[in-house]
């Protein structure tokens, strides 16, 4: 009964962390009547706010790039989401590529929101937090002391700078991102350590 409430509870922070990154940044591009992002926001929140924001302003181009041909008003959204998930984690879950699946997913929220589409917003959030609460995630965040794991890891001095130590895309560069397996290949190959 314990592990199963632990469980739910890990659950729950991870849809938070997930819902309130992409609030926080349809709030910056101007989107306030989405949800409000979290006014007293936990210490995972924090760090994922500042380093989604460090990874998106150093990937910007890359970044919109990715999300330009898919459509966010139908299946290819969540198949990109699908897509993107199997290829990244495909060799193993890092809390960097963590990172760069829910900054994927907010920038695909602010597609849809330039789209006049708050419902598939919610979507978005939806299947990218069910990516986060299959077992294999589920287990793997309970073995890194969940999303307070998260926080420490990020308080390590060597892991302080996510420009060189998470986000090195030195490989990215030689790929074409024109189609959703494109962008699932570039992201997988943007975390070289984590």
């Amino acid at each position: 009964m314990v592990c199963e409430v632990t469980e739910r509870l890990t659950e729950m922070e991870t849809e938070d962390i997930v819902t309130d990154y992409t609030a926080y940044k349809l709030r910056l591009s101007g989107y306030d009547n989405w949800r409000p992002s979290t006014e007293l926001p936990t210490p995972a929140m924090r760090t994922m706010r500042t380093l989604g924001q460090q990874f998106e302003d150093s990937y910007t181009t890359t970044f919109e790039d990715m999300t330009r041909d898919i459509d966010v008003t139908g299946p290819e959204a969540q198949d990109s989401i699908s897509n993107i998930s199997s290829v990244l984690f495909s060799d193993g879950i890092r809390w960097g590529r963590v990172v760069g699946l829910i900054v994927f997913s907010a920038k695909l929220s602010v597609k849809a929101m330039e789209a006049n589409l708050p419902d598939q917003v919610n979507n978005i959030v939806s299947w990218t937090t069910s990516h986060l609460k299959l077992p294999r995630f589920r287990l793997w965040l309970e073995q890194n002391n969940k999303w307070e794991g998260f926080v420490k890891f990020y308080e390590r001095p060597e892991n302080q700078n996510p420009r060189v130590e998470e986000f090195s895309w030195t490989r990215m560069c030689s790929l074409g991102i024109a189609t959703i397996a494109g962008a699932a290949a570039a992201i997988h190959l943007f975390v070289q350590k984590s």
